[in-house]
């Protein structure tokens, strides 16, 4: 039986797969969209501005999703080769270090959000700046609770010697 923070683990996980997969699509026919009008001679003038969100939006919620999946990027062979009371601390240490720096990240995502209220995207003016900008705090969110679901897993793959690559 799975525990609750696996369930919880899975769960995220299962909604950034389909949020994911909505934001390649929307990306997806946004490009389609662009080249059909721009081969016909009309441009969508506020391509670049809505791609240019769905990528940082793809690029924070598919961190999210690489983190609760132990699939981010890190050098673990170091790690894997520390005696094992070190690796352990060496993981503890490196979730720290992510997490408080993404409680930063998320702390000024919000100030931000905050600064720009009111403010909406120059080339889609029915779009408030906010809800192209929410992915960094949020994100960022997403990020730390990935962190902490997957710290059981993480700590028992140090002691075990295999860390997967979202350590070091």
């Amino acid at each position: 039986m799975l525990s609750k923070m696996a369930m919880a683990g899975r769960m995220l996980d299962r909604i950034l797969t389909v949020v994911m997969i909505l934001l390649m699509a929307a990306l997806a026919a946004l490009v389609i969209a662009a080249v059909v009008f721009r081969y016909t001679g009309y441009s969508l003038r506020f391509y670049d501005e809505l791609a240019a969100m769905l990528l940082a939006w793809i690029t924070y919620y598919g961190a999210a999703l690489a983190a609760i999946r132990g699939q981010h990027m890190a050098t673990t062979g170091i790690v894997n080769r520390m005696p094992q009371a070190l690796r352990v601390g060496v993981c503890l240490l490196s979730r720290t270090l992510t997490i408080s720096f993404l409680v930063i990240l998320a702390v000024m995502g919000f100030r931000v959000l905050d600064a720009i209220s009111g403010m909406h995207m120059n080339s889609l003016p029915i779009m408030p700046r906010s809800i192209a900008q929410h992915v960094v705090p949020v994100g960022a969110c997403l990020y730390i609770l990935a962190e902490l679901l997957r710290l059981p897993v993480s700590i028992e793959e140090a002691r075990q010697g295999r860390i997967s690559a979202s350590e070091g």
